[in-house]
């Protein structure tokens, strides 16, 4: 199979993607792979695209659909992974240089892999559990070099690429507007606090060394979701953010963590674990952060998933090649600190990025470990399903180069209403107060933003 390289038209470089992505955002199957408003720790490069080629759409492990415009199959979950497997050969393209050069975007669910587990996978929302869409171009903004260009490859319409430029030479369309109620929690708060000690219980009986806990809060929501982003990612930017457009609502995400990216055979994850809320004022800011740092118990949480992850990439990692560049990194965000190690490794030959990914989703770091002990004492405690929560969005390329994160800090908006999750990892010396606290400091800015007052324009 050859494939020639995609043709690329440069437009004038902005220095917010939200101007471009603004044009884009009423089409179908809209993707904006977003690093933030923030030039700093991995913000690079933004992604926007629309109307794939053809969409996969999984509502329960037993429900996949892959339509191609008025047309739509059924296949069940093995043949799901192999038509995404078909859809990356390295060797279809040459045009290793650019970031992406058609392939898939979209987003896989926490509870997509949960056959796999031998978990139950059950659903109490309309939006669909993974959606992944084949695009055939896509606006790419490069933050370092300051450019700007269109990718069309060969299998692009003449008709629809027309249609691109025409949209990209019209003028935005008025933005609207939305209004977002008082966050309900969904777990109360001695529940919460039972539900870490049930975990602390089980760590201290042996079952697992660290068990990731969540709990969700819904509001209602009318209006424009787009908008809504714009405001989140202005207050509160994260480097692997995303919002994507949903035949039900939408998905945003503002995430600050990377759960994998391949460049060719190179293989890179950066895992959050260890947090603590920033301080008020220079010095108490300071002092959080050395809090932090020198944490027995975060540098522990953090530890324990860098061994997980390092086990999972070395499945299809070169043998000896996986490696900690960084242990304990410190890095501060808008509403928090973070831990942040860096874990790098070399693909073995013949082994696609989408393999890669299958076979260490979830990420560790919204498990525990032992991954498949964690994940069976998160079932049994949490109240709801996580979804897109904890799940992962990102892109894999034709030429071997993906991109994914965890989806934490992110929100879905679905039948006038919109959800977001907070949690942590528990271990055995977590305190069950602090832990509730923890899971409020990571999402108060976010509610904060939406709740302040109607909104209009960002």
């Amino acid at each position: 199979m050859t494939q020639s390289s995609p043709h690329c038209t440069s437009v004038p470089y902005p220095v917010d993607s939200q101007d471009y992505a603004q044009l884009y955002v009423g089409w179908d199957g809209f993707i904006w792979l977003d690093s933030g408003t923030r030039r700093e720790y991995c913000s690079e490069i933004d992604i926007i695209t629309a109307r794939p080629s053809h969409t996969l759409t999984a509502y329960t492990e037993d429900h996949i659909e892959l339509t191609k415009g008025r047309y739509k199959h059924r296949l069940n979950r093995v043949q799901a992974l192999q038509w995404c497997e078909q859809q990356l050969d390295s060797r279809a393209s040459s045009s290793n240089t650019l970031p992406f050069n058609g392939g898939l975007l979209g987003y896989v669910g926490y509870e997509w892999m949960h056959a796999d587990f031998k978990l139950p996978c059950k659903m109490e929302l309309q939006t669909p559990l993974l959606f992944l869409g084949v695009y055939e171009w896509a606006l790419i903004i490069d933050h370092i070099k300051k450019t700007a260009y269109f990718i069309f490859t060969d299998q692009l319409p003449i008709e629809l690429r027309a249609e691109i430029f025409d949209k990209f030479n019209a003028s935005p369309e008025m933005p609207g507007h939305f209004t977002c109620s008082t966050f309900t929690p969904l777990t109360d708060k001695s529940r919460y606090i039972n539900d870490v000690q049930t975990i602390l219980n089980y760590i201290h009986a042996g079952d697992c060394y660290q068990a990731n806990y969540s709990q969700a809060f819904k509001a209602d929501f009318l209006g424009d979701a787009f908008v809504a982003y714009c405001h989140l990612r202005q207050g509160c930017p994260g480097p692997f953010s995303a919002f994507i457009k949903t035949t039900q609502g939408a998905v945003l995400s503002l995430s600050p963590e990377q759960f994998i990216e391949t460049d060719g055979q190179q293989v890179h994850s950066r895992p959050i674990k260890g947090t603590s809320a920033r301080g008020v004022t220079l010095q108490e800011d300071t002092e959080a952060k050395e809090i932090l740092q020198q944490s027995i118990k975060n540098r522990a949480e953090n530890l324990m998933i860098v061994d997980l992850l390092r086990n999972d990439l070395s499945k299809n990692c070169k043998p000896g090649s996986v490696k900690v560049a960084q242990l304990f990194g410190l890095y501060s965000f808008t509403n928090v600190h973070h831990l942040i190690s860096h874990i790098h490794g070399m693909l073995s030959s013949n082994v696609s990025s989408w393999k890669l990914f299958s076979d260490a989703f979830p990420g560790g770091s919204i498990t525990g470990a032992p991954k498949k002990r964690a994940m069976e004492i998160i079932h049994e405690i949490e109240q709801h399903p996580r979804h897109i929560y904890c799940g992962s969005i990102g892109f894999w390329s034709r030429n071997g180069k993906s991109r994914t994160n965890i989806a934490i800090r992110t929100l879905l908006v679905e039948d006038q209403q919109i959800i977001i999750w907070g949690g942590g990892g528990v271990v055995a010396d977590s305190n069950p107060e602090d832990e509730y606290a923890e899971s409020l400091n990571k999402i108060e800015v976010f509610k904060n933003i939406l709740t302040a007052e109607n909104k209009d324009s960002a």
